[in-house]
């Protein structure tokens, strides 16, 4: 095939698509200076693959010397190298095909360069026709688009964040139309995207707050400044919810207000739980409150302490001065703990208080009480209970235990002398139930008497092994010098210092009563109020 000369060359490209008409020369020069000139890159070549014409931007995006491509028959193997088509194989590329006679409209394709960065090009290819409508070649139209890319790259990336958050995102216009919501907007509220558009956020209003608070809300954001704060909302179905919202203008370059765009996050369980956490709070208090007391007694050294599991716990710890010469010691241990197990102790101990005023007898009171609590709670939580009557004339004592775990009753050498092992099933599970007292014993000076809760003997320890009542004797004993809260206190720590857990997995209670041989009693000391409970009674 015979080559063209530059003069038919230049008349080829007067003729894109099947154009009629006399060929003028003077025309021919115009375009060619036009396309030479562009800021697009401009590429043509004939049916033979030979490169016609490039010019200077096309020569730029590429990093082609001026002459490179001119009358060079292996641009396709160029092409191959520096463009990645979508599908692979040369005769995908957009040149080869326009030189076929197809059009090729805009895609992005990627140009790699070794000699500097890579770029994203826009390309488009057409064909040439002759003045019979034959396809002689084609053209190729190169723009970079490299930073436009980018911008939607990041785009994307920010739609795709916004869309995936938790946290509900609305857009509005100027005037506060809703422009924008995102998925979780929808599973927050229960309004679908159609429903939203073209409304306000006024659809959200409970009514909580008045109508002073949402003008000067709006007079805020309307002023360029930001709003944080919370906001109670209700859902399409009616339902409150509480959110933590943020409302911020978007403004342009010369700060007029283009949109609003709100962050909403659901808060409601949080406020839940704060409130939650501050009636544990106030009920522990008040639990701490319940056990309050003072009195003076004999020679007798009282101590009690109590370490719930969570705010508030099921044990509790009671010393009753019943009459003038008699002491009520009593250790109960509610199942479970926190407010359910609190609440049933709280019951227990009153029931325990006012049966006292009619009759003092431990295994009647715990009859009294069994009967109430059946009456009163629910199946699944029972009470265990050991109850202790001391003559503080006589210094003998009986005893009633309910399913309690063993208290014990110690010798001036911290021998255990008598273990006070439960006689009878816990309280709450049978109506009617007849308790037995113990025998009469002595309680000498110098003895001790532990009354406990399985919190310590039971606290998981290495080798899933109990804490023996002979070992807490050996505590007792070892820090006999001590006062009664100090050697409870140390058996807290011994405990403690046993378990396996960091925080303790039940609550932990003890009562310590100890006889002095001293005659001249002090009265009854309370700890500080940051402290765990505790009843002292010391001779001088």
């Amino acid at each position: 095939m015979k080559s063209r000369s530059p003069a038919s060359e230049k008349r080829q490209l007067c003729h894109s698509g099947a154009a009629d008409g006399p060929f003028i020369p003077g025309q021919a020069k115009m375009y060619h200076g036009i396309l030479a000139n562009m800021d697009d890159g401009v590429i043509t070549c004939n049916a033979e693959g030979h490169i016609t014409f490039i010019n200077r931007a096309a020569r730029r995006l590429l990093g082609l010397l001026p002459d490179f491509w001119l009358h060079h028959s292996g641009w396709h193997a160029t092409w191959a190298k520096r463009l990645h088509t979508p599908t692979k194989g040369l005769q995908r590329s957009p040149l080869f095909r326009a030189c076929q006679g197809e059009t090729v409209q805009e895609t992005v394709l990627f140009h790699n360069l070794a000699s500097r960065e890579p770029r994203w090009l826009r390309v488009s290819a057409r064909p040439l026709f002759r003045k019979n409508g034959q396809p002689e070649g084609g053209m190729l139209v190169l723009r970079d688009c490299t930073e436009q890319k980018t911008v939607l790259e990041n785009l994307s990336r920010f739609v795709m964040a916004v869309e995936a958050t938790e946290d509900s995102v609305l857009i509005t216009d100027p005037d506060g139309r809703i422009q924008y919501v995102n998925p979780a907007f929808r599973q927050m509220t229960g309004y679908s995207r159609e429903e939203a558009l073209g409304n306000t956020p006024a659809l959200l209003k409970s009514g909580y707050h008045s109508r002073k608070f949402y003008q000067n809300l709006w007079r805020k954001i309307s002023s360029g400044r930001s709003f944080k704060g919370k906001i109670l909302n209700r859902k399409k179905n009616g339902e409150l919810f509480w959110c933590a919202q943020t409302i911020t203008p978007i403004k342009d370059e010369k700060g007029a207000i283009l949109h609003y765009v709100s962050v909403l996050k659901d808060i409601t369980e949080l406020l839940q739980k704060q409130e939650q956490d501050l009636q544990l709070k106030i009920a522990r208090e008040i639990q701490h409150r319940f056990l309050s007391k003072c009195m003076r007694l004999y020679d007798y050294e009282i101590a009690g302490i109590t370490y719930p599991a969570s705010e508030i716990g099921g044990d509790f710890f009671e010393i009753i001065h019943s009459g003038p010469d008699e002491l009520i010691l009593a250790v109960a241990d509610v199942t479970g703990h926190g407010v359910s197990a609190a609440l049933v102790m709280a019951e227990t101990r009153a029931y325990l208080k006012a049966f006292l005023q009619i009759d003092s007898d431990p295994a009647s009171l715990l009859a009294r009480v069994n009967h109430a609590l059946c009456a009163e709670c629910e199946a699944r939580l029972y009470v265990t209970m050991l109850l202790c009557r001391i003559d503080l004339r006589h210094h003998t004592f009986v005893y009633a235990n309910a399913g309690h775990i063993s208290g014990m009753l110690l010798d001036k050498n911290g021998q255990v002398l008598t273990v006070l092992e439960s006689m009878d099933i816990p309280l709450g599970f049978v109506p009617g139930r007849v308790f037995q007292n113990s025998p009469e014993m002595d309680l000498p000076p110098g003895h001790s008497m532990l009354l406990l809760t399985d919190g310590i003997t039971e606290t998981g320890i290495l080798e899933d092994r109990e804490i023996s009542l002979a070992t807490i004797a050996q505590w007792i004993h070892r820090d006999r010098r001590q006062t009664g809260y100090g050697i409870l206190e140390g058996i807290y720590h011994h405990t403690r210092n046993a378990s396996q857990e960091n925080t303790p997995g039940d609550d932990i209670t003890a009562l310590l009563c100890r006889r002095s041989s001293g005659s001249s009693p002090r009265p009854l000391q309370r700890a500080s109020a940051d402290g765990p409970l505790q009843y002292r009674i010391t001779t001088r």
